[in-house]
């Protein structure tokens, strides 16, 4: 479960740092399908974690939402390594 997590974290950690290029690809995309999957190809990441990028929603977008994605993700991370 842990490892789920950190995977999603680490898609929408990668989608927030290219949000422009994110948001560019969902607005030139014609339906949730196709958006699904130029962000998936776009990120390199799974159809799955393609669809929580897109259901982000702006309000994530903050600093301090972003930082405790982060603070999370390297939670995880110590938490995996046994650290």
């Amino acid at each position: 479960m842990a490892q789920a997590r950190l995977q999603y974290l680490d898609a929408v950690l990668a989608a927030l740092g290219r949000r422009d290029e994110v948001i560019r690809t969902i607005t030139e995309s014609s339906e949730g399908a196709e958006a699904r999957a130029r962000v998936a190809e776009l990120l390199s990441i799974t159809p799955e974690h393609a669809q929580g990028v897109l259901d982000l929603r702006f309000v994530r977008m903050t600093r301090g939402d972003i930082g405790l994605l982060e603070r999370e993700r390297q939670s995880l991370l110590a938490r995996l390594k046994g650290v």
